[in-house]
């Protein structure tokens, strides 16, 4: 086992970087996204698809292109931007290049061939750039009319290198933590309720159940912060892209096309398509960084014109350079057709609406997609709960006949392990489902969306408050005269740091889109004062189970069952993670002017932060398995244990021993009796100085450990010295 364990957290951490199977391919550029950069007037531009390999230095270029006007005779500019940089600028003249294309005919033209550039432009081009994951670079095209210096055409193409840190592989990866969790935290709260004997561990039982609520909420953490309205770097944005699906994204039902027929009937005024984030973003954003003024650094020279003579021949035909045949016939044709004129005006916001695109949805149908998935799992919910009725129903029937009493008990620990389920998995729920119902409130589109927007979210809370005070009041405190109330009240805390904050996050991602400092400043403090709260939590648990069971004089009053236990070391170790990661948003503000290589960099290392911190819970919860294990095969012993310590009892109460045939009856009836129904003994260890200490986190007491050899200072060894 010790040796499996970290080899499956290294293939975690690679598949959540996105590190896929290294292919053997050439070192190329390729256009990814084709856009008009303004109105096309004079000539349409129909396909365009063009790949640099660096082996040959020669430029494959397929080009469908119709010109709208007569004598138009144009040169060519070509920019290249890497990262916020304009290396290299390229200006030709057509007519100095073929006649065929000077003056431009006035029909459809297409051109398939290759160019080999000179060594003095393929040397501008860094290797980085062939290697990089998300590269940020784009090549503006502009055709320019010679006898008049208008534009008479601008095309704008992203370049991709073929590497990104959005993977399949990482998505499942992820995937399979977040079910790993719940099935760990299912079969928890089935143990805790099958084997655990009423006061026999304290809390951690409950603890290991509980995981689930903090596992995903990390993991959804980190689709969230790639939702304020921040210059992301393209690399972050498309790390956070393998996570839509804690946000209820992405769903299987139903599809986009029904939400779009829902939305046109009921007043939709949005657009139903996503577009693509790449072709829609902000032109100051990445990965186009244009226009921005550095303030770290001074800038590289704008521009470098290359010379293009020298003798060269250059051919504009339907043929293949040498060399280049195996290549190009290994890479996939990208046809971008009818490109779409973007402009500020048109351009996607930065925030939610780049993220959900960038997700396959469009920003209209985002929450009416999170609500039809939260329907999904309410109608289970639904189908659970009818079963149970059922199954609780035939059993009090079946065992009324013979022990009400233990039969009644058993259950209401079925009925608390279900409504302990509700309620993690109604705060799971709470962010996605508040941040895209609140949301929905700023799109104004469809009043039906608004609607159920209204009708989700107050659901939602329900279930919450539903399932905490129904627990609550279900809770046995150890303190002699506790009103209903007292449980109520010590799990507030608790409960606060799970609704308070994701509540207050989604108020700053839906109301403050404008403004990403004040998003940025409202999650850092959500994420401080949760880590602060939580610590706090967790110091006063322990020093309130100490103080309850050391005032104790009589024998040690069972541990009560806590509604919410208090945050563990993983929960603590993920929002300490939390806390350094919304630190790292800083540089992505965009009055900062941040260059885009540091942006880049800081945003590949927050990716491995999240990624540690997925590793970290998969650990967890993969070791809270083992220790799962282990506790079913002691759990049988601890019963049985216990079962005799009460016939002990029995025996000196009535002053002799009960009758060996009376003995083998009552075990028969125990054996025989359902599962679930049994009753569960109590612990009745004697009353001793070592003894009115019961560890809620170990199970231990004082009595239980071995005496130990007196320290250097002369004090004895006990227990809580050792501890």
């Amino acid at each position: 086992m010790s040796s499996i364990l970290p080899r499956l957290r290294w293939l975690l951490v690679a598949g959540l970087l996105g590190t896929g199977t290294v292919v053997a391919r050439p070192k190329s550029l390729f256009t990814s996204a084709v856009t008009y950069c303004a109105p096309p007037e004079n000539i349409l531009v129909q396909e365009l698809d063009i790949q640099y390999f660096k082996e040959n230095a020669s430029v494959v270029f397929d080009v469908t292109a119709s010109s709208l006007r007569s004598d138009l005779k144009v040169a060519l500019a070509l920019n290249l931007t890497v990262y916020g940089m304009q290396p290299v600028s390229l200006d030709l003249n057509l007519c100095n290049l073929a006649s065929a294309v000077c003056p431009l005919p006035l029909y459809n033209f297409s051109g398939f061939g290759t160019l080999p550039l000179p060594s003095s432009f393929s040397s501008k081009i860094p290797g980085i750039g062939y290697s990089v994951p998300d590269l940020e670079a784009f090549a503006q095209l502009e055709l320019i009319r010679v006898d008049t210096g208008e534009v008479a055409a601008c095309v704008s193409a992203t370049l991709s290198n073929g590497w990104s840190m959005k993977q399949v592989a990482a998505t499942w990866a992820a995937v399979g933590v977040v079910l790993l969790s719940i099935v760990g935290s299912t079969l928890w709260a089935i143990s805790r309720a099958r084997w655990s004997a009423e006061g026999e561990v304290g809390m951690w039982a409950e603890k290991e159940a509980w995981r689930v609520v903090d596992v995903i909420t990390f993991v959804q953490s980190i689709a969230v912060s790639a939702l304020l309205s921040l210059n992301y770097p393209s690399a972050y944005r498309a790390f956070t892209l393998n996570f839509p699906f804690s946000l209820l994204l992405n769903g299987p039902l139903p599809s986009q096309t029904a939400i779009d027929n829902l939305r046109q009937r009921t007043g939709a005024r949005l657009s139903d398509d996503a577009l693509p984030p790449d072709e829609y973003v902000n032109r100051r954003a990445s990965p186009y960084n244009y226009g921005q003024n550095f303030a770290l650094g001074s800038r590289f020279p704008i521009t470098q014109s290359v010379d293009l003579g020298g003798g060269a021949v250059y051919t504009v035909s339907s043929v293949n350079s040498t060399g280049l045949v195996g290549k190009t016939a290994s890479v996939a044709k990208r046809a971008f057709i009818n490109p779409a004129t973007v402009t500020s005006e048109n351009a996607l916001a930065a925030g939610v609406p780049v993220y959900v695109n960038g997700a396959g949805v469009a920003t209209a149908n985002a929450f009416l997609g999170v609500f039809f998935e939260w329907l999904v799992i309410g109608a289970a919910v639904l189908v659970v709960y009818l079963a149970y009725v059922i199954w609780s129903r035939r059993g009090r029937t079946g065992s009324a006949s013979v022990d009400e009493k233990s039969g009644s008990r058993g259950m209401s620990r079925v009925s608390r392990m279900l409504h302990g389920m509700a309620l993690r998995l109604s705060l799971i729920l709470v962010l996605p489902v508040s941040v895209f119902a609140m949301y929905q409130w700023t799109l104004r589109d469809s009043w039906l969306a608004t609607l159920l927007s209204v009708l989700c979210i107050l659901t939602t809370w329900a279930a919450v408050l539903w399932a905490w005070t129904t627990l609550a009041f279900d809770s046995h405190l150890p303190v002699e005269g506790a009103g209903r109330w007292a449980a109520l009240r010590s799990s507030a805390p608790t409960m606060a740091l799970y609704t308070v904050a994701p509540f207050v996050l989604a108020l700053f991602v839906a109301f403050a889109s404008r403004s990403g400092t004040a998003q940025v400043s409202g999650l850092i403090a959500i994420e401080t004062l949760s880590l602060v709260f939580a610590i706090v939590i967790r110091r006063r648990s322990r020093r309130a189970e100490r103080n309850v069971l050391l005032n104790n004089t009589s024998t040690p009053t069972s541990l009560f069952t806590p509604v919410l236990p208090p945050p563990t070391r993983m929960s603590i170790t993920l929002r300490v993670l939390r806390v350094l990661t919304s630190g790292l948003m800083i540089p992505f503000l965009e009055h900062l002017s941040i260059r885009p290589i540091p942006r880049t960099v800081i945003g590949i290392v927050a990716a491995a932060v999240w990624s540690l911190g997925v590793v970290f819970a998969f650990g967890c919860v993969l070791w809270g398995l083992v220790r799962l294990v282990r506790r079913k095969r002691a759990g049988g012993e601890v019963i049985r244990e216990d079962r005799r310590e009460v016939e002990e009892g029995r025996e000196k109460e009535m002053g002799g021993k009960v009758g060996v045939e009376e003995v083998g009856q009552r075990e028969e009836f125990a054996e025989a009796m359902p599962v679930l129904s049994r009753p569960q003994a109590q612990n009745t260890r004697t009353d001793s100085a070592q003894t009115t200490y019961y560890d809620a986190h170990t199970g231990v007491t004082p009595g239980q450990l071995q005496p130990q050899p007196a320290s250097p200072g002369g004090q004895s060894a006990d227990y809580f010295h050792a501890r």
